[in-house]
């Protein structure tokens, strides 16, 4: 381990690169900040946008809702998410292994033996949609005197320098422990670097403190010059899908697919905030309630006339007072309705009620309500599933899949990104086990990613050949819907389906009913009516045996041509 101080860091040219950072470094950091803001459960700053009338006790719900209840938008990140799954779940997505050491390490000695496909599914969703500026790379380990190569995703924040293909330079979120000369303990605060180029790593560690000064140490070959990563490329990349700059240097700043909905994304995000306020602050929000009036006794002066004293005395209806409740005494309750001033004063006969609320228009809540469905769809309109909010439940089969047809092009284009990233990975392991095999290559799994997707459900598959039948379609369609149907429902390795499959092979004529395949007998070969008519039981004969379907299709229908030939011996 070769010992270096920060001057002499500084003056090797090799190296002075490390503390060198990416012009676009700050640009990195304001495009995943902006994202994540758009999505994190902590009240976002950009919700103090508010509307000019409301209360400071309003604004004050606004943000004590939102941090009660969560983010009203974080449904959206789910739906996206899924389409990334999909590539990972599609059929298509294989990987082939030509290496057991390999093929063991993916699928079972990864990681607390973890299937290396399963954990990256799920650890790349996120960055790549959040965060498209961090990086994804390659670090190999030695473990057990073993190397291990383990991918890690470093947050934008950490990667000081990225440079396509050339050189990458990242601050490890872990620390070091470090050590005075004398080998006592200083503490746990040592930075760590990793630097990566197309054909070494370097891992720098500030471990040592020598005369008061921290000391860069890195791992270096006997010779003292660095590691070989076993790789002839960069074993790192940027998350991101798209490129939103670049320079001739390489140096990129890159955004997601969301970058270009969060505009919609946060109006949307305000209007259901602001309809939360108009529900409970404006929507019935005022209360009328009885009060005193006037006494209509003796016009509010206090005083009626006696006419057995001759002279004036307290009124005994508002006892003196010149006011009464808006209720009298005999028992009926009344509300004032001044018509006008001249007017106020007078009473009139009301319902037992006694206060309450007046409704207000629901318009303002319905328009933020609709502004809320407009804005989201904006956003969903960029991967095409803009039917989610729209949808309904009873729509029929055909149109459903028009919708869902609209969401392959976005599913298309996560599936050559994760040809790109999980390409990388899959290729830098074998690479970084077999260092120095000039066989290290052919190590590396064959990945089959796919390029065709088919979101059609089984429900919608049902509902077509239903519509098939009802108008009286061709029986080949039919013949096709219902070996989709059953692929859908059952699955390509499933028993049902490679019935299907097979029936259709064996049987020249699987859409005819028996009355009609009685009438070939006289017009096609003998040898052909009888596979025609006889392949049901040959098939159900051979379905007994619970290896049968597990065999290829070819020696199926070599078992099938068997078992014809036994029944018909004399005529086949």
């Amino acid at each position: 381990i070769m010992v270096i101080t920060d001057e002499l860091l500084y003056k090797l040219a090799d190296l002075s690169y490390l503390f060198e950072i990416d012009e676009n470094y700050e640009e990195s950091m304001e495009v995943d900040e902006r994202i994540s803001e758009t999505f994190s459960d902590e009240y976002p700053e950009f919700m103090d946008i508010q509307r000019p009338q409301q209360t400071e006790s309003q604004k004050l719900y606004r943000k004590t809702y939102f941090e009660g209840t969560g983010n009203p938008i974080a449904g959206f990140l789910s739906e996206i998410e899924k389409q990334y799954d999909k590539v990972f779940d599609s059929t298509e997505f294989r990987v082939t292994h030509n290496d057991p050491k390999i093929e063991r390490y993916f699928n079972k000695t990864y990681k607390n033996g973890t299937s290396i496909i399963a954990s990256f599914k799920e650890d790349i969703k996120k960055p790549s949609l959040l965060s498209p500026n961090s990086v994804l790379f390659v670090l190999p380990e030695i473990i057990d005197g073993e190397v291990r190569p383990y991918y890690h995703i470093a947050e934008s924040e950490n990667v000081f320098m990225y440079r396509a293909n050339e050189i990458c330079v990242i601050r490890s979120e872990e620390k070091c422990d470090r050590f005075k000369e004398t080998g006592e303990y200083v503490d746990s605060e040592g930075k760590v670097f990793y630097l990566f180029d197309t054909a070494s790593y370097v891992v720098f560690k500030q471990d040592l403190i020598e005369n008061n000064k921290d000391k860069w140490r890195f791992n270096a070959t006997s010779g003292g010059g660095f590691k070989k990563h076993g790789c002839d490329f960069l074993p790192c990349k940027k998350v991101g899908r798209k490129i939103k700059d670049k320079d001739e240097n390489g140096v990129e700043v890159r955004i997601s697919d969301i970058y270009n909905s969060l505009s919609f994304l946060r109006n949307a995000m305000m209007d259901e905030m602001d309809r939360v306020v108009e529900n409970s602050f404006h929507t019935a929000s005022q209360e009328w309630t009885l009060a005193t009036a006037q006494c209509d006794v003796c016009g509010g002066n206090g005083k009626i006339a006696d006419k057995t004293k001759r002279k004036p005395t307290k009124c005994t209806s508002c006892g003196g007072g010149g006011k009464v409740p808006a209720f009298s005494g005999d028992g009926l309750n009344k509300m004032i309705v001044p018509m006008g001033m001249t007017d106020f004063g007078k009473s009139e006969k009301m319902p037992t009620q006694f206060g309450g609320f007046i409704e207000r228009s629901e318009t303002g809540a319905k328009v933020f309500n609709e502004s809320f469905m407009r804005n989201m769809s904006f956003a969903l309109q960029p991967f095409g599933l803009e039917h989610l909010l729209l949808t309904p439940y009873n729509q029929s089969g055909a149109a459903k899949d028009k919708d869902m047809q609209e969401g392959y092009a976005f599913i298309h284009s996560v599936s050559l990104q994760m040809q790109e990233l999980f390409g990388m990975v899959s290729t830098a392991i074998p690479l970084m086990i077999y260092n120095g095999d000039n066989n290290a290559y052919s190590k590396v799994p064959s990945v089959a990613y796919p390029t065709v997707f088919n979101s059609t459900t089984s429900d919608s598959l049902f509902a077509k050949m239903k519509d098939a039948d009802t108008f009286k379609m061709s029986d080949s369609l039919k013949l096709d819907l219902e070996k989709e149907y059953t692929l859908k429902s059952y699955g390509e390795s499933s028993n049902e389906y490679r019935y299907i499959v097979l029936k259709h092979s064996f049987d020249p004529f699987p859409t005819m009913k028996i009355s009609e395949k009685l009438g070939l007998k006289e017009v096609i070969p003998e040898v052909l009516f009888n596979k025609t008519m006889l392949s049901d039981t040959i098939i159900n004969g051979l379905s007994n045996d619970v290896n049968f379907f597990k065999k290829s299709l070819n020696e199926q229908l070599s078992l099938c041509e068997v078992e014809l030939l036994k029944l018909l011996p004399n005529k086949v």
